[in-house]
């Protein structure tokens, strides 16, 4: 079986290189295949065949150190057959995801190059399908050549904006990339929203999903929490100046903020002295298992969430983000604990617009007395009682049980087996892009 496999894999390899140079111009001496740019992860072996793969594209690592890696770790970590493709490593090369799992560098490369780096990287791999989550060009080229190569579907997820408000991707690029894709979503109504706007283009919702398990649905508990001038605040902070604004809100308030976070002592993007951050009021806390971690935030009696203020501060990345992405962590605290949410910034945020459509908590500026009046009320008994009650409704609507069959399904049927999401969050009324 194993020698009939390797012949089969062998005769395909032959005919894809056929269909290469169909597809492209005849190869200078320029096109040549870029062997080194190619690298298989220690941890799984370029030997190893995989037939029918389901083939994952990211931009960088899966891991636990940012939202995109724990989100797709969490839909597809418990699926075999998976091989799992990245365009770059920006976490020390930590990854842990698929039973296959290679760097594809295509940085600057001619799209000859690109197709012949892509069909050398599957000589012991056919695809079934292909799910694309980008944030840079190169993992869509990547994508792009594996669906023309083997001719198999193409499904875009967009997580992160980099195309609207950042400007990391090409429009004539992502609208190829779209254009091609037989199933297009989005992680929030505004992201589905502007897409569609700009693309003309159906896209569907797939908001970050939450482990099974953990999810809160005792209707008749509500938790106590120990000390309501106490918060918590989860995962990443995307933004310096986001940063430095709640450290401003939060220093001389009586407040008190442990943060529980995976990578922030480690982050490319946050600079910060804890110390000095401990003084203001904020404290870093271990990193927790969600299990556990979704135990502790049932100990406090809200949750902060920073986002994004729109001024002339704002980079473009940190608008994307705001506007347009759901993190994963607003499910998560949600689902687990239904602790209420405080979140500080715009009203516009994609955040905010979600704790205000489902009553889950309060959007207030950053300023240290808005701050104290928000704490106040959203400690208050009814209040914790309303919002706390509203978050258990909904929390079974974010469990990951299923979803990847949803997406395959989906993927091969071309629309969603069914539209769970769409009448979960429907698209807002009205938004300006």
């Amino acid at each position: 079986m194993a020698f009939e496999q390797q012949g089969s894999l062998a005769t395909k390899s032959i005919e894809l290189r056929q269909k290469l140079n169909a597809l492209l111009e005849a190869r200078d001496s320029n096109a040549a295949i870029q062997s080194e740019q190619i690298i298989f992860d220690r941890l799984t072996s370029s030997e190893l065949t995989l037939l029918n793969a389901d083939v994952i594209v990211t931009a960088n690592e899966v891991n636990q150190r940012h939202g995109t890696g724990v989100l797709i770790n969490k839909i597809f970590g418990s699926c075999a057959n998976i091989f799992s493709i990245r365009a770059h490593n920006h976490y020390d090369a930590e990854h842990d995801f698929g039973d296959l799992s290679a760097v594809i560098s295509v940085q600057e490369l001619s799209r000859k190059n690109v197709f012949s780096n892509v069909l050398q990287a599957f000589a012991q791999c056919t695809p079934r399908q292909v799910i694309c989550i980008p944030f840079d060009p190169d993992e869509i080229l990547i994508a792009i050549a594996i669906k023309e190569l083997f001719d198999v579907p193409l499904c875009m997820y967009i997580m992160d904006d980099n195309n609207i408000y950042a400007k990391g991707i090409p429009d004539p690029l992502m609208q190829e990339a779209l254009t091609k894709s037989s199933l297009r979503l989005a992680i929030s109504p505004e992201l589905q929203q502007a897409y569609q706007h700009k693309y003309n283009l159906k896209f569907w919702l797939l908001p970050p999903v939450v482990t099974g398990e953990l999810i809160h649905t005792d209707i008749g508990t509500v938790p106590k929490p120990r000390n309501p001038k106490t918060g918590i605040i989860v995962g990443n902070i995307w933004g310096q100046r986001w940063l430095d604004l709640l450290r401003q809100t939060v220093k001389g308030s009586g407040i008190t903020i442990h943060w529980y976070c995976n990578a922030a002592s480690k982050s490319r993007w946050l600079q910060f002295d804890p110390a000095e951050l401990a003084q203001d009021g904020i404290f870093f806390r271990d990193p927790l298992p969600e299990p556990e971690l979704a135990e502790k935030l049932k100990e406090y009696a809200f949750a902060v969430l920073p986002s994004g203020v729109f001024d002339s501060t704002e980079t473009e990345n940190n608008q994307a983000v705001a506007k347009l992405s759901l993190p994963t962590k607003v499910p998560f605290i949600t689902a687990t604990s239904n602790t209420p949410i405080l979140v500080l910034g715009s009203r516009e945020s994609a955040a905010a617009r979600f704790v205000e459509r489902f009553n889950l908590g309060i959007i207030c500026d950053y300023h240290p007395n808005s701050f104290q009046q928000a704490i106040e009320q959203i400690t208050g008994s009814e209040m914790q009682t309303l919002l706390r009650q509203n978050a258990q409704t909904i929390a079974p609507s974010f469990s990951d049980v299923g979803i990847p069959q949803w997406i395959f399904q989906s993927l091969q049927r071309g629309e969603p087996i069914d539209h769970r999401f769409e009448q979960f969050v429907s698209p807002l009324e009205s938004t300006e892009y």
